[in-house]
């Protein structure tokens, strides 16, 4: 799964649908948040993301 990081002052939902991203966070974003879009690329995430360190 690539990860861009784009400059705060770009506007970060234009350049991702310039990009044909499959999902974008604009900062400053929640944690939930970035779960949930992991989750969605990531089937094996739930799991992994539900284990205690």
């Amino acid at each position: 799964m690539p990860v861009i990081l784009m400059s705060a002052t770009l506007d970060i939902s234009l350049v991702a649908r310039e990009k044909c991203a499959n999902g974008h966070l604009d900062k400053p974003f929640e944690v939930d948040d970035l779960e949930k879009l992991i989750k969605r690329f990531v089937p094996i995430a739930d799991k992994l993301l539900a284990t205690k360190l």
